[in-house]
């Protein structure tokens, strides 16, 4: 048996009946993205703790600049840095995203954890997204990355979660 065969029957398999092929794809490249984007800015936070200029390299004008960002209290909202979080959640996603590929299926318990865990994301998200607006008053470009591929995740699985449950 070839790699290329071993490849075409590991993408041959039935999906979960719970999400489609194309909301599948969505949510594991937005969990992907997210993953990255959320490892590059806790490399951005280590690194400009050595070397402030670092942050120079996501600065665009008076509108984006990441260090002003990062060192603000919002950037270590539970004591420690954000992107653990960000780290912590898209893994998550990512993980069940894989296991959905293989016919996994959760359970309704496993469902409403995953919703709460959605919308306690997106709502710190969008908070953090606030904050940078109206308190800070600039933006940081891989944050708002971030905010996009969590909210493409939420709003994504909570439909798929929600319509589920309608056909139940």
């Amino acid at each position: 048996m070839s790699i290329a065969t071993d490849l075409r029957s590991l993408f041959n398999r039935p999906f979960s009946p719970w999400i489609t092929p194309r909301k599948w794809w969505v949510v594991f490249i937005a969990s992907l993205i997210g993953l990255i984007d959320s490892f590059w800015i806790m490399l951005l936070e280590i690194e400009g703790i050595k070397n402030p200029l670092v942050y120079q390299t996501c600065t665009a004008g008076d509108l984006f600049n990441c260090g002003i960002v990062v060192r603000s209290w919002q950037a270590q909202a539970f004591g420690f840095p954000n992107p653990l979080l960000g780290i912590l959640f898209y893994e998550l996603f990512l993980v069940i995203m894989i296991v959905a590929r293989y016919g996994f299926t959760p359970s309704p318990i496993l469902k409403n954890f995953l919703s709460w865990m959605l919308i306690a994301g997106w709502v710190f998200s969008l908070w953090l997204f606030m904050q940078s607006w109206m308190v800070i008053g600039v933006f940081c470009i891989y944050c708002l990355i971030s905010t996009l591929a969590c909210s493409i995740i939420c709003i994504v699985l909570l439909t798929s979660f929600w319509n589920q449950k309608k056909l139940l």
